[in-house]
């Protein structure tokens, strides 16, 4: 859907607002709402990964944060809660989220320059550990899969090569459970200051 964005500098300063396909061509800065969901699992924490549909303009296929979404135009951080219920079938209050953080991610390729403000959040969520609960958009996920905080901070700092994930795939039958290899190369590409607010959050710096 071709929504209207707000746009901004590079030093998040409103300039204006512009349609989606206008701001993902021209690369203007835009906001999005980022949400991980977790539990806490035997004193360890443990976090939702989506895998994003292969029919996404960016990043097809790849893991990614629990749910995210463009803010639209006028719209407040918060107000991206209803990404929750629209991707995962979770409806939550704005109340219930704990925002860690802003952080910056660029993204060039399949014709999109994209540059975002991506407004961090995390929720607990007791269904993390039943994935089959979940309500999914089908469209949007083909996949969640379950990774602690510590194994997450291995891949991403390049201190494990691989580790095996439990989830669910989507398939033409339907969902089916599934473990996977994961590689660092399989996650969406974060900046290093995207992850330090996680693993500020979960003590794991």
């Amino acid at each position: 859907m071709d929504e209207l964005l707000d746009i901004f500098d590079d030093q998040m300063i409103h300039t204006g607002a512009a349609l989606r396909s206008q701001v993902h061509q021209a690369g203007w800065w835009h906001q999005t709402f980022h949400c991980w969901l977790y539990d806490d699992v035997a004193g360890e924490g443990m976090l939702l990964l989506q895998r994003r549909h292969l029919g996404k303009d960016t990043n097809p296929g790849k893991l990614d944060v629990s749910c995210a979404g463009h803010l639209a135009a006028g719209e407040s951080p918060e107000d991206g809660v209803r990404e929750l219920q629209e991707e995962l079938g979770v409806a939550v209050s704005p109340q219930r989220l704990l925002k860690i953080g802003v952080a910056r991610h660029q993204f060039r390729g399949n014709g999109v320059i994209d540059n975002e403000f991506s407004h961090v959040f995390v929720l607990r969520c007791h269904d993390v550990c039943d994935l089959h609960k979940f309500n999914v958009a089908t469209d949007e996920v083909s996949g969640l899969y379950r990774i602690s905080v510590r194994d997450l901070r291995g891949l991403v700092e390049g201190e494990v090569q691989s580790t095996e994930v439990a989830g669910i795939r989507w398939t033409d039958t339907g969902w089916e459970d599934d473990i996977r290899i994961v590689r660092e190369a399989d996650l969406v590409h974060r900046e290093p200051s995207y992850y330090r607010l996680l693993w500020r959050h979960f003590g794991v710096l």
